[in-house]
């Protein structure tokens, strides 16, 4: 079992073979939890450590996955900053073994292998997710375990392997909904590979997907009692609605700061020239065998498609015939199988998002669970050094593409880690904002003074906050370690679904503006006046680092809770708000009936609340009735600041300043 080696020890061939690839991964996995422990609580990571504080069947914006996934981790080290960061980058190592041996089943060579899981190291979008728990982050491990297995299962033909998909599937659907891309890459495989149709008639292959749909009845079970509340946040994308960032643009962008500049394009230059290739060899082989056997082209093609569906018939067992095949023959068919559900899994996400940008804001991260596939695609398909002058060129071309790239990769990555010193020491003047060092800091500090204004006033009134994200920092940084709710005036989000306020209570109310470079006006402080009998808003601060404003806040004394902003703006709006305020619809609506004309009322109110389309930054208007005017006529509860990432300081489109910072 063991051999002895120049280097003076035993190893076995196990390690011989593996372990350099193993102890790479573990040591970027090391590395990963070095950084994240010096990074800082991300609100969003807050929000779902609040999930697993109260665990449940599903939540609003996300499945259950996430929530349980850092439970594990708080069980074992406490609600601590560790636990929370030893969940995200403990995600590094199961998700580049699977990745590993994916490529050693696809018989990639050893500088391939080292090329992509260096390449899956370093990405942008990696390197700094791998900071912070969030859904990718379970999703990222089962996405990977899926295709793995798909793959091994496409060679082996193992029920377990069929069994292990179906689960892999399933827990990656309860970590995120973006799992059913992986949905779409196995039936767009299914399709194009004929030998596989008698998967149909396979009794493991529907065992298994029972037992993934049973897995899946917790998602099912929170929505009857929440009258289908996610499917209210997927109609409404609700995490990426109400932003500027629609198109074509802002999409490719989120790419090329995620994956990297050049191998963005790269790729994308790589797919269709991939496949004009492959049609181009096809065409060819079509040609000479057309020759070899001395008939007419197109004659010879009929021939070919009515055996290709002769194949069919037998492989899906519509036919008593058999066809038979080499060993050699089936390995070989086999991988090229796998390789073809590589290729689909790296485009399915890019491909369908990038459609999905015409019309839609797109977060970048829902890109992810394709990078690894795309990276295997780009470092498999490297153009070969043997077929002909073009091609050699093409290689070079794309090797110092790649290169190139790299070091562009490794800039964004020191930016990512040491953003706030490489800033401080070159005096760059760039938003704070886009600094992630400043955007992570100051949530405690103004935590902190929340929690001074409350001693000294008020000890016994309650904490509360806006936006969900502000919220659950204050429950991460008080040092109680009490709920914190949100208001949640005109956003939804899970703490919609959490009672937050009470009657006849008092609260501090704390509205934190992340990016400092636009003037805070809040749309919702004359609602609180609505709901409270007597607000007392205290002046707006700042929270400063080297000489920069990284934060802005605002506090208000809340006394005597009445009752919901509900109440107030809900019967506005279903008893003629929108007639009043648009004159125009008056004609449209004057043949509805009045239950017609009243749904039609709360279906306009219902896109505009549950898709979250308020910008939160605006200019302040006279009256509340003047917000939901604005509210009605622009879909925004007053006039938006609208805020362009490669704008740093953002800029008012209804004010005269000819696009100055404000």
């Amino acid at each position: 079992m063991y051999r002895q080696y120049d280097y003076g020890y035993a190893m076995s061939p196990f390690l011989r073979r593996h372990g350099r690839f193993y102890l790479f991964i573990l040591t970027v996995t090391g590395l990963r939890l070095a950084l994240a422990l010096t990074q800082a609580i991300h609100p969003d990571e807050a929000y779902y450590w609040v999930w697993s504080t109260k665990p449940d069947w599903a939540y609003y914006d996300h499945a259950p996955g996430v929530a349980y996934y850092i439970l594990f981790f708080t069980t074992l080290f406490g609600d601590t900053h560790f636990a929370l960061k030893l969940a995200a980058s403990f995600a590094t190592l199961p998700v580049l073994l699977f990745c590993y041996h994916a490529m050693l089943r696809l018989e990639f060579g050893r500088a391939r292998i080292w090329l992509v899981l260096l390449a899956m190291t370093i990405i942008p979008g990696f390197m700094g997710g791998s900071f912070f728990t969030v859904p990718d982050t379970p999703l990222m491990i089962f996405w990977t375990m899926a295709l793995l297995v798909t793959i091994r299962y496409i060679q082996e033909r193992r029920a377990l392997d069929l069994y292990l998909m179906m689960i892999a599937l399933a827990l990656g659907a309860l970590s995120k909904y973006n799992m059913i891309g992986f949905g779409f890459t196995l039936i767009l495989w299914f399709i194009l590979n004929p030998r596989e149709y008698y998967l149909l008639k396979n009794k493991h292959f529907w065992i298994g997907a029972g037992i993934a749909l049973c897995m899946l009845s917790p998602i099912l079970i929170w929505n009857l009692k929440t009258d289908w509340g996610t499917l209210e946040a997927v109609q409404y994308m609700r995490s990426a609605a109400g932003r500027s960032n629609r198109g074509l643009a802002p999409y490719i962008v989120g790419q090329m700061l995620s994956f990297s500049p050049l191998w963005w394009l790269a790729f994308m230059a790589l797919m269709p020239g991939l496949g004009i290739w492959i049609l181009t060899r096809r065409w060819k082989a079509l040609r000479a065998a057309a020759r070899a056997h001395r008939e007419p082209l197109f004659k010879y093609f009929k021939q070919q498609i009515k055996e290709r569906w002769k194949m069919i018939q037998v492989t899906a067992g519509l036919n008593i015939e058999t066809g038979s095949l080499s060993d050699k023959e089936i390995q070989f068919q086999r991988l090229r199988s796998a390789r073809r559900l590589m290729v689909i899994n790296a485009l399915v996400m890019p491909v369908w998002f990038l459609f999905l940008s015409t019309d839609r804001s797109v977060q970048a991260n829902w890109v992810f669970p394709s990078y690894p596939a795309m990276l295997m695609v780009m470092a498999y398909y490297i153009p070969p050094l043997d077929r002909g002058r073009i091609m050699r060129t093409l290689r070079y071309a794309y090797i110092t593409t790649v290169a190139v790239g790299l070091l562009i990769v490794l800039g964004m990555d020191a930016f990512i880690i040491s953003g706030t010193t490489i800033v401080r020491k070159t005096q760059w003047n760039i938003s704070p904002y886009l600094i992630p060092g400043y955007r992570l800091d100051g949530f405690q500090e103004i935590i902190e003074r929340l929690e001074a204004e409350r001693e000294r006033t008020d000890p016994e009134a309650g904490l509360l906050a806006q936006r969900y994200q502000d919220a659950a920092v204050a429950q991460w940084y008080n040092q109680k370690r009490e709920f914190v709710g949100s208001a949640a005036i005109m956003e939804r989000s899970q703490y919609s679904y959490w009672p937050a306020l009470e009657e006849g209570h008092n609260y501090f109310f704390v509205y934190i503006n992340e990016n400092p470079g636009i003037k805070m006006a809040t749309f919702f402080e004359a609602v609180l006046e609505y709901m409270f009998e007597k607000v007392e808003p205290y002046p707006e601060m700042e929270v400063v680092r080297d000489g920069r404003v990284i934060k802005r806040f605002k506090i208000w004394y809340l006394q005597n809770y009445m009752y919901s902003w509900h109440k107030p703006l809900v019967d506005y709006m279903n008893t003629g708000a929108i007639l009043h305020l648009m004159p125009g619809l008056q004609e449209e609506a004057s043949s509805l009936t009045g239950a017609e004309n009243q749904k039609k009322n709360q279906e306009i109110f219902q896109r505009m609340y549950a898709s979250n389309q308020g910008c939160m930054m605006m200019q302040k208007p006279d009256s509340i009735l003047e917000r939901i005017r604005n509210l009605i006529e622009t879909g925004s509860e007053g006039v938006c600041v609208e805020f362009n990432p490669l704008d740093f300081y953002g800029t008012d489109p209804a004010s005269n300043n000819n696009g100055e910072g404000r």
